[in-house]
């Protein structure tokens, strides 16, 4: 753009205020063109321009070159966060005296710069931005010092190694704490899969780094805890069994992985996890989600770790020097130019955090934490321990940094396992370098007496007989405490193991239904006759014996169809089809485990999501009611009513969310809620320029479109049909691929738009 072209697009205020500044005389109220023409003629010439840069200031030529550095042109949003921004004049400047005149009193180099006409301000394109920029006009940059564009610089602090590092923990082993609490106790969960306050201070004192989580109130807030958690749920570690929380069945494969293995898994499963927000778990920040709030966290963790990898291997760094390098070379990592002010955001007193000016507060206090929260506890980085106020202040990559970010081929080296040592006392040490593995196999058998550096476990009579009620063999048992500490048991160990396998059993209790007959012949007539199929399980005396509970149902009928009256008890009316002592008629009814499983997955559901769809009374399902029923499926099957459940409920929600959300179609309409949400719009000039381009060449467009009545910000995928004039507001009408509907949207609420390649559909 030359410079008549500028100046055209000034207002005549402004060019009055340029000519003014350079001393170019106008005669008394000029016409608009005939200034144009003076200042085109004047601004234009050598000697002119030579004036204006003597005239600058050092802050003015510096931001003059960075103009010049990006070509001549560079979006307003970056020159003003270093240099200022430009104030207007009033329309009646020169007519009142007390109207604002700021080319009088220049109060930034943008407005110096601004008001000499050597750069304007328009719409234009510069890289990804679309929007306004500042220029120098094409004819004046020759007459201007050539400035040559910088490589950015990287710049560090480096610092000596301190003397004392900051203990990280351990994550595969705080996973394996985890997985060993669950095996242990019967955890209820709460809020569909999440652990109970009192577990969840119980387990953090069995984690590597011990945290006090007395005044948390729920697993989302347990901070390092709830890292570990989510790691785990990653893998699929942890499920929902029989009404408990439990390991899964990828356990064992899990704890068999090498250590690099492991690590490497927990590194890739945080690095893409977009539900893990760290944003929105700073303590020091509250985010409003509902106003304008969108973001991809793995896309900004990968901007992160670009700039790692531009750290110098092996060299202590100050962590502020790293945030404010990015700062410097990439400071809307986080937020776009659009979201400074989009984004709703509070301190801990309740003070807004909007605009470019709070992001040391919002952006540094981000990088901050991942520093020494994941990447620190991930063992990606090593942090000192001489805080300074409380916190690590310096840090480097660590040797297995390095390997996950790709510097180093091979991972550090591991050491050997080492074989747990069973006492003669019936104690059992588990060094910190034992098999994973085979310790959770040792949590089955023995009692933990204190997990630490070396872990202490005892075996017990209960211990063992626990294992046995589950199905376990002695001999196994043995089997595997000679394998674990690589040598034979103590003798008075082995002992004691054989003599309580041996006494396992000598007493059975269980329940039974006992039949008694008048007389001993009776009782060998039935046990004769193949129509009643009498089946006894013990035989008491010649007149009673007893038969499994389940059978009895199918022996009352089959004894009545063979034309005997037997006389049932009241505890088993119910079974037998008989008349209680109310006169009540009650059936017991019998079905199969592939009948109750969609039965079960369908009360999982009312449970599960009753109190979002208001059902309550009379549907209410009872948690221990449900974990009987579930208690008599097989694990396969338990399996399958999980899966449906879920599958159930994925599909309710998303019923639900279409039920509430309102057509697009209505967006015009107005909408309440307390607290008031503000109105967001967004310049529709560049968002205009990409569907004119999108309808010509008819291709679809990615669009970010902000729905007002929810606050809410989403990404869909729309072919546009057309752009429309409705009140004064314009629309894209289009389908929407998210919704499969055609939809309409208002520009103004679409933050951006970006071309595809996909051409445009026929949908019906």
């Amino acid at each position: 753009m030359k410079l008549r072209e500028c100046l055209a697009n000034s207002t005549l205020v402004e060019l009055k205020a340029i000519a003014e500044r350079r001393g170019v005389r106008l005669r008394p109220n000029p016409l608009k063109a005939e200034v144009v023409d003076a200042l085109t003629t004047e601004l234009g010439t050598p000697a002119s321009v030579a004036r204006a840069l003597a005239d600058l200031s050092a802050e003015e030529r510096q931001a003059l070159e960075t103009i010049l550095a990006e070509g001549g042109r560079i979006p307003s949003y970056k020159l003003e966060r270093e240099f200022g921004g430009v104030r207007k004049p009033d329309i009646y400047a020169y007519r009142d005296e007390s109207a604002r005149q700021p080319w009088r009193h220049i109060a930034t180099p943008t407005e110096g710069l601004w008001y000499r006409g050597l750069i304007f301000r328009t719409f234009d394109v510069v890289g990804n931005w679309r929007g306004d920029v500042y220029l120098v006009p094409d004819n004046l940059r020759p007459l201007l010092p050539k400035v040559e564009k910088k490589p950015p610089q990287f710049s560090l602090e480096a610092v000596p190694a301190p003397s004392n590092l900051l203990d990280g923990g351990d994550l595969r082993r705080d996973i394996f704490a985890l997985l060993a609490y669950l095996q242990r106790r019967e955890v209820e969960p709460v809020r569909g899969d999440r652990l109970p306050k009192q577990d969840v201070v119980r387990l953090s004192e069995e984690l590597t780094i011990r945290q006090d989580l007395s005044d948390v109130r729920n697993e989302e807030e347990a901070g390092r805890l709830a890292f570990v958690r989510r790691l785990a749920d990653r893998a699929g570690l942890v499920q929902v069994l029989a009404g408990r929380l439990c390991p899964s069945s990828k356990t064992g494969d899990w704890l068999k992985m090498p250590r690099h293995k492991q690590i490497r898994e927990l590194w890739q499963s945080y690095f893409q996890d977009e539900q893990w927000d760290e944003l929105l778990r700073l303590p020091s920040l509250q985010v409003d989600r509902r106003i304008g709030y969108f973001r991809r966290p793995t896309a900004t963790r990968q901007k992160i770790v670009e700039h790692f990898k531009q750290c110098p291997l092996g060299q202590w760094l100050t962590i502020e020097s790293f945030v404010q390098s990015i700062k410097r070379l990439d400071p809307d990592f986080l937020r776009t130019p659009q979201d400074y002010n989009l984004w709703y955001m509070y301190d801990a007193s309740g003070r807004t955090l909007q605009g470019y000016k709070s992001w040391d507060r919002v952006e540094g206090e981000f990088i901050r934490s991942i520093i020494r929260g994941p990447l620190h506890w991930l063992g990606l980085v090593a942090l000192d321990d001489n805080r300074i106020g409380g916190v690590p202040t310096t840090c480097r990559l660590t040797a297995w940094g390095e390997w996950l970010l790709g510097f180093s081929s091979h991972p550090p080296a591991e050491p050997a396992h080492q074989p747990i040592v069973i006492q003669a006392n019936f104690e059992v040490a588990v060094p910190y370098e034992a098999e994973l593995l085979h310790v959770f196999q040792l949590e089955r058998l023995a009692e933990l007496v204190q997990r630490d550096r070396m872990s202490l476990y005892r075996l017990s009579k209960d211990s063992i007989r626990r294992n046995l009620e589950a199905g376990g063999k002695i001999a196994d048992i043995i089997a595997f405490l000679e394998k674990a500490s690589g040598q034979p048991l103590p003798q008075n160990v082995a002992y004691s193991l054989r003599e309580w396998g041996g006494r396992y059993g000598e007493i059975e209790v269980r329940q039974a239904a006992l039949l008694t007959v008048a007389d001993a012949v009776l009782l060998q007539e039935l046990r004769a006759n193949k129509r009643v199929g009498l089946q006894v399980r013990d035989e008491l005396s010649p007149q009673a014996v007893t038969v499994d509970e389940g059978e009895v149902a199918g022996l009352i009928e089959r004894l009545r169809k063979a034309g005997y009256l037997p006389r049932v008890g009241d505890e088993l009316a119910a079974a037998a089809g008989s008349k209680g002592r109310k006169g009540s008629s009650r059936r017991k009814v019998t079905m199969d485990e592939s009948d109750l499983v969609p039965l079960l997955a369908a009360a999982r559901v009312i449970r599960s999501m009753g109190a979002e769809v208001g059902l309550g009374q009379p549907l209410e399902v009872s948690s221990a009611l449900l974990d009987r029923l579930e208690s008599q499926l097989s694990y396969a099957a338990l399996q399958t009513m999980q899966r449906l459940a879920r599958q159930a409920e994925e599909a309710i929600a998303e019923a639900l969310e279409e039920a509430e959300e309102e057509d697009e179609d209505e967006d015009e309409e107005e909408y309440f809620s307390y607290p008031p949400r503000p109105s967001v719009r967004f310049d529709t000039r560049s968002t205009r320029s990409v569907l004119e381009e999108a309808l010509q060449r008819q291709v679809a467009v990615d669009i970010e479109y902000y729905t007002e009545s929810r606050g809410e910000m989403t990404r869909r995928r729309v072919d546009p049909y057309r752009l429309e004039q409705r009140s004064g507001t314009t629309y894209l009408v289009g389908y929407c691929h998210w919704r499969q509907a055609e939809r309409v949207f208002r520009l103004d609420h679409i933050r951006s738009a970006e071309l595809t390649n996909e051409a445009i559909q026929q949908h019906t």
